[in-house]
């Protein structure tokens, strides 16, 4: 019988070792680290062949009696999984009673410290089968996608106790490399987790050309290639599939579903045993190919939704619970797909899963009872035909789902913006009553929190009024100030009741408010000085008056009178300046801390917020120069993102507070379209206070720069530097290579840019900001923004030209749906044009190490990293505000850590002799990064180490800092 080469969206195993090709390089790599360490991290992007390489092309080095491979999926809970795995294996024999199999002690040694189940387990599985035991967790991202906090804990404690196991015990973990990122605590629990890893790379055209050419050459296979034109059918393949003109690689299931599809247009047999002739023009015959996955699984939907008498969105829906928010597999039950889908008949059901699994759009496992998407790749096709409100859906099952799985000790309530969002969602999901009663606690808790607040504000209140009362009671006995005692009530009422507003706000006062602070109590000492010498006086002329009296001096008598009627006016009107002043010290203190949380709200993104806070300062009266300064930043913000008229009515507001009316007749002057109206706010910004709007345009929101004279450097890896701080045990990478390269002079910008300036991005152009936000960081607007991928970073930096009245930079062409947002096939700049734009690695690295001025630091300012780097010593697990540690010798600051920074380069080994400002290679499958970040150890944050990565892949240990040339 004949062998049909091609194995479509599934993983190779042992049995195809015969037809698994191309792979040599890695897999050798791969044999020789199970080997060097008992816990090896196999990592790559989805359709690289992760599970082929290991499945097979590791198996097929192994004889069967040289290891026990124990293959383990997530399931519902990997602990469960693991210990289930093992049990099938022989572990069920272990002894459950503390210190296993103690029967084989002898009876005078002490008893062993007592062992986990999981230990146990894999004593008794070893001792069934002597031989090394090799656990390989396959499609490791599921944990972190699908699992919880509390099952991820009990995985990592799981693995640091089998490490020190003396049994031979290896653990492979397979993992998407965007989920590198995730890895972060298991590292600091199990610090051995990232010291030996393999990188699975994409397939080039050597490789494709391997598998081709081998498949024709199978003695037993049915597909064969026209003499002579192996190389160009190779060639044609790659050609067909790379798509994108700078691409050098290819996702494997593309190559595999593609090979099928030729076969099936030769051969016309679907069962796949007739003979297929491949030449070149039978490749030419499939025409200009789009992409294949998703022809194939539209293809697919179509079919079956003719079949069933339907439409295909009722398939696209009853695919759509297979594939997670993030585009990633989530195998199913058919009774769990049902309860996801409560509306639809179960026969329908039923119907659609045959299908699916006949036209091989899903796989079911039999062990498991379980259906899943064949292939990470179609997930991603499946997530793209997603309309809002299935996104939302999902959001909102995953929101409610995530608490219901914690302990009730560790669940935190939901807000009253998470139960508005999930409510009109609720009668399409069937609950758990679990779920449903937490979803009551929640709302009974926000009820309780309501009215507590209200009781408070009942509270305070009633005690502003009292306070109220007795103040106008005190000041109504001063003869004369009635209106004044009536300003001073409503002045006590409304500070009473902005004291309701900002209670619980502690915090320190500003340099600002310091200085008012002092000024007024400078004047109320002056003051109090004055009426203290205005009562001597008072004093005096009562004895002198009385003395005139008593002598029948009338003329005397009646001067003194008038003098003493003066002197006791003026002391009545100190008196009240001085209470006056003691109210404007208060005020001061409360306005102060009104403008602090403003800035909180600022920094966390609420800009709604804050705009409530100001405007609550502004009419206090105190402080009105800063207030201003907040209400323009507000007015900037909304103004630079094109939002025209609301900057305008925020501008008029911080003038009229500031009496200042030069504002008023430039925002007049503003026209109706952008950029000549933005030009002109900017004039108005600048009359209401130039400092403010100089520090908010040349660095808050927009890049600070700093000039980088050009020269020549060494680039590359000093290893005699780099061995005295690391020590002699470490070596340069060899693609680390030292080579000379000239640059020309430029700019870079002074940190990497910030949440704050790419939030500014986002909001001008409608884009969702979540995207690029890690929920779990507070107040992040002074960090580097991760979350973007390159092609985010290009994006952004035509904008930010825009902006600055520049040309776009960058050329982008042939838009399509990646995985995390826009891809694009045609990427191009030319070099020497003036504006913003990603480094080279050249211009980076010259820059990090410090421009001319190159001190021999393998850290960017130090050779002491923690001193200039967030690193995953110092970095609680997240990034930093840019600012937070020491420059280089340019003042540039986090080029080692905090965040990995996009270059524009296709990453590619180091050309020996590179012309002037050289830009990389001239195609790639990836770009560079480099710098490190918060997650890694400090010597992946040298200046001379690279990294890499997908274009449009976005996580959170990735941003970006960019130069300018002017």
């Amino acid at each position: 019988m004949k062998r049909y080469p091609f194995k479509f969206l599934d993983a190779y195993t042992r049995k195809d070792r015969d037809i698994f090709f191309g792979r040599e390089e890695e897999l050798d790599q791969l044999y020789q680290m199970v080997f060097q360490t008992d816990l090896l991290l196999v990592y790559g992007a989805s359709g690289t062949g992760k599970t082929s390489l290991i499945m097979c092309g590791l198996a097929s080095r192994f004889q069967p009696y040289e290891w026990l491979a124990l293959f383990v999926r997530r399931g519902n809970n990997l602990n469960e999984s693991l210990e289930k795995t093992l049990a099938e294996a022989g572990g069920a024999a272990a002894n459950s009673a503390p210190g296993g199999l103690h029967w084989l002690d002898e009876p005078d040694e002490p008893a062993e410290a007592p062992l986990s189940r999981v230990a146990q387990q894999l004593k008794a599985v070893y001792e069934a089968h002597f031989k090394p035991v090799y656990l390989i967790f396959d499609q490791f991202e599921e944990l972190y996608i699908l699992g919880s906090r509390e099952e991820q804990l009990a995985f990592m404690d799981t693995v640091r106790d089998i490490l020190r196991l003396e049994q031979p015990v290896k653990i492979i973990l397979s993992i998407r490399e965007e989920y590198l990122g995730y890895l972060y605590e298991f590292e600091r629990k199990v610090p051995e987790l990232l010291r030996k890893k393999l990188r699975v790379e994409p397939m080039n055209l050597e490789k494709v050309s391997a598998v081709v050419k081998s498949i024709g050459q199978l003695p037993q296979g049915n597909v064969r290639l026209l003499a002579g034109e192996e190389e160009a059918i190779a060639e044609g393949i790659f050609e067909k599939l790379k798509g994108r003109e700078n691409t050098r690689t290819i996702e494997l299931p593309y190559l595999q579903v593609f090979l099928d599809k030729l076969y099936l247009q030769i051969s016309g047999d679907r069962q796949r045993q007739a003979e297929a002739l491949f030449s070149v023009a039978e490749l030419q015959k499939t025409g200009n190919i789009g992409d294949v996955l998703r022809e194939f699984l539209d293809e697919q939907v179509l079919h079956t939704a003719a079949e069933l008498q339907t439409q295909p969105d009722e398939i696209w829906k009853t695919l759509s619970p297979f594939v997670t928010l993030e585009g990633t597999k989530e195998p199913l039950s058919a009774e769990t797909l049902q309860e996801r889908l409560p509306h639809t008949p179960p026969a329908f059901i039923r119907s659609c899963l045959q299908a699916f699994q006949n036209s091989r759009i899903l796989r079911f496992d039999e062990k498991d009872q379980r259906y899943e998407i064949a292939h990470d790749s179609l997930a991603r096709q499946v997530h793209a035909k997603r309309s809002d409100e299935e996104i939302a859906l999902l959001e909102v099952r995953r929101l409610i789902h995530s608490q219901a799985v914690m302990k009730p000790e560790a669940r935190e309530f939901f807000t009253e913006k998470q139960l508005a969002f999930m409510t009109p969602y609720l009668p399409q999901l069937k609950l758990s009553k679990e779920e449903l009663d937490w979803m009551e606690q929640s709302r009974a808790h926000l009820q309780e929190q309501k009215e507590a607040r209200e009781r408070q504000q009942q509270a305070e209140l009633e005690k502003a009024r009292q306070q109220a009362e007795q103040e106008k009671s005190l000041r109504g006995r001063a003869e004369g100030n009635e209106q004044r005692a009536r300003q001073r009530t409503r002045l006590a009422a409304l500070l009473a009741f902005l004291a309701l507003l900002v209670a619980g706000w502690a915090y320190l006062l500003q340099n600002k408010a310091q200085q008012l602070t002092q000024q007024t109590n400078v004047q109320k000492t002056e003051i109090q000085k004055n009426v203290k010498d205005l009562e001597y006086k008072e004093k005096a002329l009562q004895i002198s008056l009385s003395a005139a009296r008593e002598a029948k001096d009338t003329a005397e008598a009646r001067r003194l009178e008038a003098e003493l009627a003066t002197t006791r006016a003026e002391l009545k009107e100190g008196q009240a300046q001085s209470a006056l002043i003691e109210l404007a010290k208060s005020n001061i203190g409360v306005v102060n801390l009104i403008l602090v949380n403003a800035q909180r709200d600022l920094l966390n993104l609420r800009y709604e917020d804050a705009l409530d806070k100001i405007k609550a300062a502004g009419r206090l009266g105190a402080m009105k120069r800063e207030v201003a300064k907040n209400y323009l930043e507000i007015a900037f913000w909304h103004g630079e993102a094109g939002n025209i008229q609301r900057a305008r009515g925020i501008l008029d507001t911080a003038s009229a507070l500031v009496g200042n009316t030069a504002v008023p007749r430039l925002l007049k002057q503003i026209p109706a379209q952008a950029p000549a109206a933005r030009e002109r706010l900017r004039e108005a910004y600048k009359a209401l206070d130039a400092a403010a709007f100089k520090e908010l345009f040349e660095s808050k929101y927009y890049p600070e720069l700093v000039f980088v004279q050009g020269g020549v450097f060494e680039m590359g890896c000093d290893s005699v530097a780099a061995k005295a701080v690391l020590g002699d045990d470490f070596s340069c990478s060899k693609n680390e290579q030292l080579h000379p390269q000239e640059l020309s002079s430029f700019y870079m910008a002074k940190y990497e840019t910030t949440v704050r300036q790419f939030a500014l991005y986002c909001y001008a152009k409608g884009l969702d900001m979540k995207d690029h936000l890690e929920a779990t960081w507070s107040e992040p607007a002074d960090n580097p923004v991760v979350h973007v991928s390159w092609f985010d970073a290009l994006l952004y930096l035509n904008w930010l030209n825009q902006q600055h009245a520049i040309a776009p930079v960058y050329e982008l062409g042939n838009k399509r749906e990646g995985t995390f947002g826009d891809y694009y096939d045609e990427v191009s700049f030319r070099p020497g044009t003036k504006g913003f734009r990603l480094p080279t690695e050249a211009e980076w690295e010259y820059a990090a190490r410090g421009g001319t001025d190159r001190a021999p630091y393998i850290f960017a300012g130090s050779n002491e990293a923690e001193e200039v780097a967030w690193i995953d010593a110092n970095s609680d697990g997240r990034t930093h505000p840019v600012s937070a540690k020491k420059g280089n010798a340019l003042g540039l600051h986090d080029m080692s850590g905090n965040a990995w920074e996009w270059c524009w380069d296709w990453y590619g080994d180091y050309e020996q002799k590179p012309p002037k400002d050289y830009s990389g290679p001239p195609s790639g499958s990836d770009r560079a990064l480099r710098g490190g970040s918060w997650l890694n150890y400090a010597e992946n944050c040298r200046t001379a180490y690279r990294d890499i990565n997908q274009p449009d892949v976005r996580n959170f240990i990735v941003g970006f800092r960019l130069v300018y040339f002017p």
